[in-house]
Formats: structure tokens, C-alpha cells, sequence
């Protein structure tokens, strides 16, 4: 027992040590790189982030108040058909879809709360509602980084196609996974909304800038070596990804949309962080989000690929 103790008091000590050196160290000999790395992320978030989620996060509060999907004629039962979702579920799928994230993880948690969809829905759903919004992939990544309109278009029709079929792959019988209860709508303060928004943007833009100062630290530690960045840095953070491929890597076309493709169907370990922020108290859990991801960002990364060679053949 005394060994035991002993053992695991060495190894605290040790890991102690080296958190401390590399604290230490990154404070003196990287404290620029860091900086820089800050400094891009307050750029992204003033000139990205904000603009595009800050607006949506008070509408889709105002949607999970007021609006019923599931009222809908066709669309809500053509999505429980093809991802045996409940019908409400469609409204987090297409704030993902036209928003992007983490709003769709945003809504899904908070129809749970409702009780708008069971626990199983939810944790099933927020592996492919979650994505890259039209206005980052056209606006920002094809016309912004990449001069093209068109691979923004091919990204974004890639998004769509490989989160549908992760939500298809990943169906489940749901006959017997009735929801308990009566569906309870929080009244709507815009008071409340406009707080409860700053304070979320605020979470989301502290992740951003942890993110960009580790992307950032790792293209300093790797140099030039592109091709192992270009696999790297996707899994890292998607803007800072994405702008890396578009300027700064010299790969054929088609190889650098199908990086890219894998960069926002998977959308990177910031963007994941922050999904698990608006899922924390919520009580769901994440076993399912991490794989559907992955999966999603090799389809996407495929019909990317694929698009681009037809486009590229064709027009």
C-alpha cells in the first residue's frame, strides 16, 4: 500500500515537473508565437465567428420558443423516415445546415430540455447537426481564401451530403424510444436571449483563441512540412485549416479540396469543444458525436474530391 502511494506521489511529481517546464518554457521562448496565435484568433472572432453565430443564436431561441417543425406538412415526416428522428428534430438539422455551428448542438440541447426529443434522439442527432454554415464555406473559405465561388458551392453541397448520410448510416429503430411527457416551452425574454447569447459568444470565441494559439504553435514546431500539416491541422481548428490550405500550401487542386473537405466536415477539435460547452448541464453525452464526426469528414473529404473532378472536367 505504502509503495503503491509512493508510486503514484512520484509520478505526480514528475507530471507536476513537466507541465511547469513546458509552462515555463512556452512563457519565454514562444510567448511571440502565442501572441500571434492570439492575435489571428481576435481577428477570426471579430471578423467570422461573431458575425455569423451572435446574430443566429438570438433567432434560434426565438425558433425553439415559437416554431413548431414538426406542424409541417412533408418535411418533418421525410426526416424521421430517413433519420428516424422525431419530427422536431428537423429544426436543429437545418439551423445546422443554414447557421452552422455549434447551433445546431445548441438547439438539439435545448428541444432535449423541452422534451421535444428523448435523451437517444438528441445524442444521435448532434452528430450530424452540427456543421459548417453556407456563409463560411461560400463567403469566407471559397470566394474569401480560395478566389472561387465554386469550391465554396462544392463544400458546402459536400457538408449537406455527408452529414445526411452519417445521419442515415447511424439510424436506429426509434418505435419504441417514445418521448415521456408534454413538450415544455420556455416563455421567450429577449432580455434573457440578448445575455444568455453574449455569454455563449463569449465561451465560443475563448475556444476559438485557445485553438488558434495551438494551431499556430504547431505550424511553428513543424516548419514546412505541408503535407503532414495539411493532415494535422484539420483535426485542430477548420479556419485556421482551411485558410493554411488555400494560401500557404502548394497541393494540386483536388487534393486541397480534399483536405479541406475533411477540414469542415469534421470541423476540428475547437469546434468540438464548443459543441460540448452548450451541451454541458444538459446531461447528454458525446460517445456518439466524436465517431459520426470522423466519419463524416472522410465522406465529406470524398465528395469533395469527386466534385471537384467534375467540375473541373465538365466547366
Amino acid at each position: 500500500m505504502t509503495a503503491g502511494i509512493q508510486k503514484n506521489s512520484s509520478r505526480r511529481a514528475l507530471l507536476t515537473a513537466l507541465l511547469f517546464c513546458a509552462a515555463v518554457g512556452s512563457a519565454v521562448f514562444l510567448s511571440g508565437e502565442l501572441a500571434d496565435g492570439v492575435r489571428e484568433g481576435i481577428l477570426l472572432c471579430a471578423r467570422t465567428v461573431a458575425p455569423a453565430i451572435f446574430p443566429f443564436l438570438l433567432v434560434s431561441d426565438l425558433l425553439i420558443a415559437y416554431c413548431d417543425f414538426g406542424s409541417l406538412p412533408l418535411l418533418p415526416k421525410l426526416f424521421h423516415k430517413l433519420f428516424g428522428i422525431s419530427p422536431a428534430g428537423v429544426a436543429p438539422f437545418l439551423i445546422g445546415i443554414l447557421c452552422g455551428f455549434p447551433l445546431g448542438v445548441k438547439a438539439t440541447s435545448d428541444l432535449f430540455r423541452a422534451g421535444a426529443i428523448t435523451r437517444e434522439e438528441a445524442e444521435r442527432l448532434i452528430g450530424f447537426c452540427n456543421n459548417t454554415g453556407p456563409a463560411f464555406l461560400i463567403a469566407g473559405i471559397g470566394i474569401g481564401l480560395r478566389g472561387s465561388f465554386r469550391d465554396g458551392v462544392i463544400l458546402w453541397i459536400s457538408v449537406i451530403l455527408s452529414a445526411m448520410a452519417v445521419g442515415m448510416f447511424f439510424r436506429y429503430n426509434n418505435q419504441n424510444n417514445k418521448i415521456q411527457g408534454n413538450i415544455i416551452r420556455q416563455k421567450y425574454s429577449f432580455v434573457s436571449s440578448v445575455r444568455s447569447s453574449g455569454e455563449k459568444l463569449i465561451g465560443v470565441c475563448a475556444f476559438v483563441l485557445t485553438f488558434s494559439a495551438l494551431a499556430h504553435l504547431l505550424r511553428f514546431a513543424l516548419g514546412g512540412r505541408t503535407l503532414l500539416l495539411s493532415l494535422l491541422l484539420p483535426l485542430l481548428e477548420v479556419g485556421t485549416a482551411c485558410s493554411f490550405l488555400a494560401k500557404e500550401a502548394a497541393l494540386p487542386s483536388v487534393l486541397s479540396m480534399l483536405f479541406t473537405g475533411f477540414a469542415v466536415g469534421f470541423s476540428g477539435l475547437s469546434v468540438h469543444t464548443q459543441s460540448l460547452f452548450f451541451l454541458s448541464g444538459s446531461g447528454l453525452s458525446a460517445r456518439r458525436y466524436f465517431p459520426m464526426k470522423l466519419v463524416q469528414g472522410v465522406l465529406c473529404a470524398a465528395f469533395c474530391a469527386l466534385f471537384s473532378m467534375l467540375a473541373k472536367r465538365f466547366f
